[in-house]
């Protein structure tokens, strides 16, 4: 590593020198923990995401969407939206779905 240093870090004491960024790239990432626990009867827990506007619009003007994830099945349901007011509308579509 010395041989890397030129002539005006000649005095420095090389190993006092520190790289946020290469500190930060080699920092382990911590996992979340396996957990087993989920629902054992389909749509007691679902989960929900709304996504903001996105960049790219579909065919149909739709820049927003929603995403509905059954805790037991881990089925996925996504919803593509004109506008954010509309996630109430596109859930009773899905509660009516699922109660189908």
């Amino acid at each position: 590593m010395k041989h890397l240093f030129t002539k005006l870090f000649l005095n420095s004491n090389y190993s006092s020198f520190r790289c946020e960024t290469c500190i930060l790239a080699k920092s382990h990432h911590v996992f979340f923990p396996i957990n087993f626990n989920k629902s054992d009867v389909s749509f007691t827990l679902v989960h929900s995401n709304v996504w903001r506007p996105s960049f790219i619009i579909t065919v149909f003007i739709r820049r927003w969407f929603v995403t509905f994830m059954d805790d037991c099945t881990r089925m996925t349901q996504l919803y593509l939206m004109k506008h954010k007011y509309k996630v109430f509308d596109v859930f009773h579509t899905f509660h009516a779905m699922i109660h189908n």
